[in-house]
């Protein structure tokens, strides 16, 4: 990790590609960003781990990052796939308290890091900015409990399918937020059922796989897995 030396205008423009602080003042931007860091990360570098103390928030400008827990039977469980422009545990970060999770860079990361104290502070001169990261995180919980229905109910094909419809959003190249065998973990399967799941949609015509990234060649032919 390294924490780079950047003039507020940077740091501010990137906190504008963040949906939370977009409609905040330019001056408002600035002065957040005057309390922050613009830090680095290499590909494999962790972000945060489980049960540390929740010490910044995490504004993920570029790049992509895998969240997970380490369950008791010492088995790693994706819980996200995150790609930027994102925040990364905002609740924990706003409420106090440790870190639930770890994070773990799946690409080289840009991220700008915003104190605790700095973002309590913003808060209070800035009402509104609570709500529009309470409305973030609870969009992420809906997907988070649809994700987790959708498991438990549907085939591995129809799963991958709809991961890539919602991946892409109508984009025909779509590049995996992480390993496949981490793309797996998240969408509870095996990386082979994966692999094969993969290879029955490539069969249909409906995408081609190349390495991380997959072309979707017929949107509509997708679609229909979902339906059938």
């Amino acid at each position: 990790m390294k924490t780079l030396q950047s003039c507020l205008a940077v740091t501010a423009r990137y906190l504008a590609t963040l949906p939370t602080f977009a409609k905040l003042t330019e001056d408002d931007r600035k002065l957040l960003a005057s309390e922050s860091y613009l830090k680095s990360y290499d590909k494999g570098e962790c972000l945060f781990q489980m049960d540390e103390p929740a010490s910044h928030l995490v504004c993920l400008v570029r790049g992509s990052v895998r969240v997970y827990r380490v369950l008791p039977d010492g088995k790693e469980k994706v819980i996200h796939l995150v790609r930027a422009p994102a925040l990364i545990a905002e609740a924990p970060t706003f409420l106090g308290g440790a870190y639930p999770s770890s994070a773990v860079c799946t690409t080289d990361c840009l991220v700008v890091a915003i104190p605790r104290k700095a973002l309590l502070g913003a808060a209070t001169r800035l009402p509104e900015l609570p709500w529009r990261m309470m409305a973030e995180l609870f969009s992420r919980l809906r997907e988070l409990t649809r994700s987790l229905e959708a498991h438990s109910q549907q085939s591995g094909v129809v799963r991958v399918a709809s991961f890539l419809i919602g991946l892409g959003h109508g984009k025909s190249a779509v590049d995996l937020p992480a390993a496949k065998k981490d793309v797996a973990n998240y969408l509870g399967l095996r990386a082979e059922s994966f692999s094969r799941a993969l290879s029955a949609l490539q069969k249909t015509g409906a995408i081609e796989v190349t390495d991380r990234q997959i072309l979707i060649v017929d949107r509509d032919q997708l679609e229909q897995v979902l339906v059938e």
